[in-house]
């Protein structure tokens, strides 16, 4: 050890350490455990902690010694002289672990764990291996919130969900300090004189040490131990844990006879249903709608969401109802609406709109007359379309003629939408998702097997032609609309957008880009698509 000429830069009289310990926490996030280099301008020491209940706190409090040793965690089990086993599950009754510091014979690393009554009180899923890790709550949202954070010994928890812990407990957490200093100079040259004193406030006590030494290495040395308590609050409000008392939005469902809207709680405890309930009330089933933009949420983030025919889905935590077939909004039933989280309640009554146009044709067969009805909207009845030629053609040829998408481009098929009349940015998602899904993902393997391919450095659409020639199906439309789609893919989104009409008139002509909304573009795009699968299938399958 060489620490001659440390001085009052790391406050030999630990004034630093004093202030924090007999301040109240504030932080989001508070050090349960570390040792040594996680502490800041220490040169030996550790932090460590324990759950007492309030009789065992008068007893902490009485003295500065620890209470709970680190290696004194685990279950005591002992068989005494009278060949008696003594067990107990922790060293103290009012007195536990909340942090495991778990240490092994031979060769094998220790590592740190948090309570596994903690653990799964929250729920947390754990994320990271044992000497970098983070435990993680997901509420009924599906927002993500870090609990714990353990690296390079040292562990951090969020104060929020620890005193959630505590008031659920009526525990109390005792904080251990275990700290020491060192300096080359003497208590002379620090202006200091020996100190050995005990102090106790109110919430802590501690005992400060400043002693002259014979160390060769240094001829100062100071110690800080002691506690301190963050105590449960005897009136708590849990905001973490589910709470028994949910709340409802409620939601514009029609206009009254003074023209004024009418809206009503989502609670299906106050709806009216098929079984008498609330007959006076609005009936669960009562249509809601909301403008299409309340879909971009979920579309822009396919990897969370799922958007299928008739629902959405936030994987692994709710699905929801929808009539997405509608040609101008989003409709659900009121009482599927309370299903959500507020949060999420909140979100869609945001896009809640006065509507009075029912529902689409193959919603209302499904939900009232129970029918198996393909869908309208021209993008789910494409994605039931291609995953229907999709399994047909590979069960009847044994490949794909159109490659599955891999893994990290699936997103171009999950999240393919119409785009709004003026929105560029969808309009180009839209050109690119198609191409990407029929022309990137044509399968010129398979298909160049055995035909004769007369153009030279043929292209997979070149190749796509010659295989449908070569089985008797000539068909220039689909052809043409396959390399016009490609090539507005190529000079519309994919590069930059050229401002020489005449090289893309043939272009703007076809796709009507200059007399057509976005809107209007997309959904001929999709029925070509639609109508491309429908020729090859009754040609082929």
């Amino acid at each position: 050890m060489n620490i001659k000429g440390v001085d009052m830069e790391k406050r030999i009289d630990f004034s630093d350490w004093i202030e924090k310990i007999e301040k109240d926490e504030t932080g989001v996030w508070i050090t349960l455990y570390a040792e040594n280099k996680e502490l800041p301008n220490v040169d030996k020491g550790a932090i460590f902690c324990a759950l007492v209940d309030d009789e065992y706190l008068n007893i902490a409090m009485s003295k500065s010694d620890w209470d709970l040793r680190i290696n004194e965690v685990n279950p005591y089990a002992e068989i005494d002289e009278n060949n008696t086993l003594e067990y107990s599950r922790f060293w103290d009754e009012g007195l536990e672990p909340l942090v495991f510091c778990r240490q092994f014979s031979g060769s094998v690393e220790g590592y740190l764990e948090i309570s596994e009554e903690f653990r799964l009180l929250f729920n947390l899923f754990e994320k990271g291996t044992l000497e970098n890790k983070e435990y993680i709550h997901i509420d009924k949202s599906g927002v993500q919130e870090p609990v714990v954070k353990i690296s390079n010994f040292q562990l951090q928890i969020n104060r929020k969900y620890l005193q959630e812990y505590l008031d659920i407990r009526k525990m109390n957490l005792l904080m251990f300090y275990s700290l020491q200093r060192y300096s080359g100079k003497s208590l002379k040259e620090l202006q200091l004189q020996e100190i050995n004193d005990e102090v106790k406030e109110n919430l802590c006590i501690y005992f400060i040490g400043i002693n002259s030494s014979d160390n060769t290495d240094f001829s100062t040395s100071s110690i800080l131990m002691g506690k301190k308590v963050i105590q449960y609050n005897k009136n708590p409000r849990f905001n973490i844990l589910n709470s028994p008392h949910k709340n409802f939005e409620e939601f514009i469902i029609g206009i009254d006879s003074d023209a004024k809207e009418q809206i009503h709680t989502c609670d299906e405890r106050f709806l009216s249903n098929y079984f008498g309930r609330n007959p006076e009330s609005p009936h669960y089933l009562t249509p809601v709608y909301f403008k299409k933009e309340v879909m971009n949420k979920y579309y822009n983030d396919t990897e969370t969401y799922s958007i299928l025919d008739g629902s959405i889905t936030h994987k692994g935590l709710w699905m929801l109802p929808v009539d997405n077939n509608h040609p101008e909004y989003i409709v659900v039933a009121l009482g599927d609406l309370g299903h959500l989280e507020y949060n999420e309640q909140k979100y869609w009554r945001s896009f809640n709109v006065l509507a009075d146009s029912g529902l689409s044709n193959t919603t209302f067969k499904r939900w009232f007359e129970a029918e198996f009805t393909p869908p309208e909207e021209p993008i789910l009845y494409f994605k039931s379309k291609f995953n229907s030629f999709q399994q047909k053609w590979s069960e009847k040829y044994g490949w794909y003629l159109f490659l599955p998408l891999r893994e990290d481009d699936k997103h171009y098929f999950d999240a393919l939408k119409i785009a709004s009349e003026k929105n560029q940015k969808e309009f180009d998602h839209l050109i690119l998702s198609v191409a990407k899904i029929l022309i990137d993902s044509i399968n010129e393997k398979e298909i160049a097997k055995g035909v004769h391919i007369e153009k030279e450095n043929p292209r997979s659409i070149d190749k796509l032609e010659a295989y449908l020639n070569h089985n008797g199906l000539i068909c220039r439309k689909m052809i043409d609309f396959f390399r016009k789609l490609y090539n507005l893919r190529s000079v519309y989104s994919a590069h930059r957008k050229t401002s020489k009409k005449k090289k893309i008139r043939n272009l703007i002509n076809y796709f009507g880009l200059e007399t057509k909304t976005f809107e209007e573009i997309s959904i001929d795009i999709i029925l070509y698509s639609i109508q491309t699968l429908d020729t090859l299938e009754s040609k082929f399958l």
